[in-house]
This record gives C-alpha cells, sequence and structure tokens, in this order.
C-alpha cells in the first residue's frame, strides 16, 4: 500500500516555476547535445575505420566500399554541397589517377588466397575508375575511388608476396574521402530523425540549426585531415635532436640536390647549364626556402581560423612547396598537388562558408589529436652529404650490364624507387634514412661532410630500418623473376611496354634507361640489385663521389 502527500498551491506555484526556468536551459541544451551526438557519430565511424585498417588492412575495404555503396542513394541537403563538391572532385581525381596507376603485377604466390586477392584489386580498380566519373551523379562512390588506391598497395602482398604499402601519395584522398561519407551519412540520419512526425516544432527547428552547424564542422574536418599532414611535417622538423631551430638554421637543400642527381631523380640531369643554375639557386635561398616552409607548415594548424583569402593562399602555397620538390629532387606528390586545388576550388566557391571560430578551435584540436583518428605524415630530417644509392641493374648474355631505371617496375617503382627491401651486406650500408640520403641525428650531418665511417654506418634507431636491414633475397628474387615474364609475355605480344607512361613517385628521366630499352628480355640472364655508400664534397666547383663501400645481389633468372 501507498500513499502520497498532497500538493498545495504553494507547491504548484513552484513546480511551474520551475519548469518556466528550467525549459529554456534545457531547450538549448538540446541543440549543443544534438551538435555533439553528430560529431562524436562522426569520430566514433573515422575511428572504426582507423582501427580496422591498423589491425587488418587487406579487410579495411569493406568499410569504406559498404558505406559508399549504401549513400548512393542518399540525397543532400544544400547545406552539404560544399562537402559534396570536394567529395566528387577527389573522386574525379583518384578515379583519372587510378585509369594510369593500373594493377600491373605478377602472380607469384600460389592458392586460392593470391587467386581472390587479385580478383579482388582488378574488381576493385574497374571500380574505382568508372567511381570517378559515376561520382558526378552518385557522389559516395568517389570513396571507392579513392580507397582503390590505397587498398590495392597494401593487398598486393598476398599475390606477390612482396611488400608494398608506400601509401603516403595517395592516402590524403582516401581518408579525406571517408571523412566527406562519413559525415553525410550522420547528416542524413539527423535528417531522417528531424522528419519524425512525432518531433515537437521545437526540437524539429534545433536538428535543423544543428545539422547547419554540423555541415560546417565536416567540411572543416575534411580539410584538417589534410592540413594535419602539413602541421605533423612541421612537427617533425622542430623535434629534429639539435632542438627546435635545428632544421631551420641548418638545413641544407643543396645538398638532397646533390644526392638525387646521384640517385637519377632530378628530371633535367641532362642539361649541365640548368643543373648549375640551380646549386646557384640553392646556394642562395636556403634560409628563405627554410623559412617558408617552416612557417607555412607550422600556420596549417589554424588554416580553418583563417580568412578564406589567406587559406587559399595557403594551399596554393604547399603546391608550390610540390613542385618545387619535383623540380629540386625529382619526388612526386601531385595527389597531394590536386587535392589541394580540390579544396582550394571548394574554398573559394558559394557553397562554402567560412567557419565560425568554434569550428576553428575544433579543427585545431581534431589535427592536434595526431594519428588517433587518421594518419598524418611525419615528415622532417636533416639533408646530408651522404647517400646509399640503390639500384637494379640487368646481364645479358655477353656478361653487359645495363642500369634498370625503378620506372620499369611500374605497381611498384614507387618501393623500389624508396629502397624500401633493405640493403646488401646491410652491416656496411650507411644508417641513413632512404632513400635521398636524410637523417633524423644531426651529428650523421656533419659526419657526412667529413665522409667519418663509423658514425655513418653506426645505426641509431631512427628512420634507418631500409638501410640496415637485410633485403628478403627469396621475396624480391621470386617477384623479380615473375615480373620479367610478365614483362616479356607484354612485349612479345604488343612489341611495346611503355613503363615511362605510368605514374611513378620517384621519375627516372629517360636518358638513363637508354641502354637497357635496347635489350630484348629475352637477352637477359640475370638482374643485379646494387648498393653503393657514398659521399660527396666539392673541389673547384665539381662534386667529387667517393664510394666507400659496395655490394649487390643477384637474382639469376634461371635458379
Amino acid at each position: 500500500m501507498s500513499s502520497s502527500l498532497p500538493i498545495t498551491g504553494t507547491d504548484k506555484s513552484l513546480d511551474s516555476a520551475l519548469r518556466r526556468l528550467v525549459r529554456p536551459v534545457a531547450d538549448r541544451a538540446r541543440y549543443y547535445l544534438i551538435l555533439v551526438a553528430q560529431i562524436g557519430g562522426l569520430l566514433a565511424l573515422l575511428k572504426i575505420s582507423h582501427g580496422v585498417t591498423a589491425i587488418n588492412n587487406y579487410y579495411g575495404v569493406v568499410l569504406p566500399v559498404a558505406l559508399a555503396l549504401a549513400m548512393t542513394r542518399v540525397r543532400f541537403a544544400a547545406a552539404d554541397l560544399a562537402a559534396v563538391r570536394l567529395l566528387q572532385m577527389i573522386g574525379a581525381i583518384a578515379g583519372g589517377y587510378a585509369l594510369i596507376h593500373y594493377p600491373l603485377f605478377p602472380i607469384v604466390l600460389p592458392g586460392a588466397k593470391a587467386t581472390v586477392a587479385v580478383g579482388a584489386i582488378a574488381v576493385l580498380w574497374v571500380a574505382a575508375v568508372a567511381g570517378g566519373v559515376l561520382c558526378l551523379r552518385w557522389p559516395s562512390l568517389a570513396l571507392i575511388s579513392a580507397t582503390y588506391l590505397v587498398w590495392s598497395k597494401q593487398a598486393v602482398i598476398r599475390v606477390t608476396g612482396l611488400w608494398h604499402g608506400h601509401i603516403i601519395d595517395v592516402l590524403p584522398l582516401a581518408e579525406v574521402s571517408f571523412c566527406l561519407v562519413a559525415g553525410l551519412l550522420v547528416a542524413h540520419m539527423t535528417a531522417r530523425i528531424r522528419d519524425w512526425p512525432g518531433l515537437g516544432a521545437l526540437a524539429r527547428a534545433d536538428v535543423a540549426a544543428a545539422s547547419t552547424m554540423f555541415s560546417k564542422v565536416l567540411i572543416a574536418a575534411a580539410i584538417s585531415i589534410h592540413l594535419g599532414n602539413y602541421y605533423s611535417s612541421f612537427l617533425a622538423k622542430v623535434t629534429l635532436d639539435e632542438g627546435p631551430l635545428s632544421w631551420l638554421l641548418n638545413n641544407d637543400p643543396g645538398k638532397i640536390f646533390v644526392v638525387g642527381l646521384d640517385n637519377n631523380h632530378v628530371p633535367y640531369a641532362g642539361w649541365p647549364v640548368l643543373v648549375e643554375a640551380m646549386r646557384m639557386i640553392l646556394s642562395h635561398s636556403s634560409a628563405l626556402t627554410n623559412t617558408l616552409i617552416l612557417f607555412g607548415q607550422g600556420i596549417a594548424l589554424v588554416g580553418i581560423l583563417m580568412p578564406r583569402r589567406w587559406l587559399l593562399l595557403l594551399l596554393l602555397g604547399f603546391d608550390v612547396m610540390h613542385l618545387s620538390i619535383i623540380v629540386l629532387m625529382g619526388a612526386n606528390f601531385a595527389p597531394w598537388i590536386m587535392l589541394n586545388l580540390a579544396i582550394a576550388a571548394v574554398v573559394v566557391s558559394r557553397h562554402y562558408e567560412r567557419p565560425p571560430v568554434s569550428v576553428g578551435i575544433l579543427s585545431v584540436l581534431f589535427i592536434l589529436t595526431g594519428n588517433t583518428f587518421m594518419t598524418q605524415a611525419w615528415l622532417g630530417w636533416y639533408d646530408t652529404l651522404a647517400n646509399n644509392k640503390m639500384y637494379f641493374e640487368a646481364i645479358d648474355r655477353n656478361g653487359q650490364r645495363h642500369y634498370v631505371p625503378t620506372n620499369f617496375f611500374t605497381f611498384y617503382s614507387y618501393p623500389f624507387a624508396h629502397m624500401a627491401y633493405g640493403a646488401p651486406d646491410a652491416a656496411h650500408a650507411f644508417a641513413l634514412d632512404n632513400p635521398n640520403g636524410g637523417t633524423q641525428v644531426f651529428r650523421k650531418v656533419t659526419a657526412s661532410t667529413a665522409c667519418d665511417v663509423p658514425v655513418l654506418t653506426a645505426p641509431d634507431g631512427m628512420g634507418q630500418e631500409y638501410a640496415k636491414t637485410e633485403i628478403d633475397g627469396p621475396a624480391m628474387d621470386a617477384y623479380i623473376r615473375g615480373y620479367h615474364r610478365l614483362v616479356s609475355a607484354i612485349r612479345d605480344r604488343t612489341g611495346l611496354f611503355p613503363y615511362a607512361l605510368y605514374p611513378h613517385h620517384f621519375f627516372v628521366p629517360l636518358q638513363y634507361a637508354a641502354g637497357f630499352d635496347t635489350v630484348a628480355m629475352a637477352d637477359i640472364v640475370a638482374y643485379v640489385y646494387r648498393r653503393e655508400s657514398v659521399c660527396f664534397s666539392m673541389q673547384d666547383g665539381v662534386t667529387v663521389r667517393r664510394v666507400v663501400s659496395e655490394a649487390e645481389h643477384r637474382i639469376d633468372l634461371t635458379p
């Protein structure tokens, strides 16, 4: 049995007063709760995707593809048009890049796993190329195009047995597009709630207002993912071992130019006048270029807080930097250049509104989370006058050797150019960050000037895994033999193998391949993977190359 006390008139008045006081607070809180739930949903999807890929990158493709297909029937609100336009441009970029970055590699491993993997890569490649066009009608399909570029490099080891994994050039396309599609899914689900018949007018208005604000959060988050790559590279430079200003004051880009010439990565190496002109420019501009790079990458943290013109200038400045790097050392970051242009196009469009300060602060916090929800590039090192030059030579029936450009390896040209498979006789290789003679240890900078071999060869556990690890001979040998058979079959059928038309992260100028291109595939009996650890110095204005040690690994085509 229960009983209740009667409510007196005074109590009723107090209850009514409390309700009048609480209701406005509750109504106002509802807007923020909806917005927080939307942001939380977006972060949860980003974290799930990031986590699944970290655990098993082969199955990391499932969520993006499922999300892209599920979102094809969604109609987007006017407030989301900035996100949709950026997504469509990324899709066109990724689809076009996938068209020329076709999956060309041998099937080396036996069994069903390799068969399924190569079939999945082929199907996703077709879908990626098609998605580059179809995303103009169904924007979410852009995610498939961008995902292919990353996933194909991760999945190919199941077919070839040889790791690839060099995804830094295309990863921003995939991560930005996933953020956009995930955010548009959250916006769609919120719209479904807003249209629920049982929702009151005030609540419906709060949902609409929160959704409008979330649209600003979404485009800011997507742009921030890419800005985070630049800011983290700023951190990589200011946290080098000699102090925050060591890179700014001491790094000499003229050294990486010398190493780039040695690696055959400088596009105009055959024109001495241009080479000398670049030397002259670098000798007088390092202080200015270091300052501009460090300043630009540092302020990327607050890019969303900038006025539209400043953000546009920052993005175009980054593209000037990337183009300069191509000229300086041949490193091609075309996907980053095109992504910056796509973001810039959205920023100047009528669909983009400068986010409020609160959203800008959220952008800063998002970037500062580092690799929690995204994978940020960490590009910071000192340039040196030392190099581990690693390259292939083909040996013909007469015993003559022919330099093989890394362009020849098409789909795998990136990791081969990055010397990502260890070094022959690694114990005597320089402990440097391949492939550009870089190091994160300042004492190696001074050691390279004096060619102090004990210091240069001493491992210190910082970014030198490739140089100080012996190559995986069986995996590399099997791949090279299989690839040689594949190229031979293509040339026999078509008479051509235009590998220079493939997109390469490091493009070796055509003149270096002149000798190799005249050799018939049938006349090649072996390949040699060589390492030359060298120091450079200048004498009377001429670069002197001193070979400290050398070693090679021979791959006979008939074992």
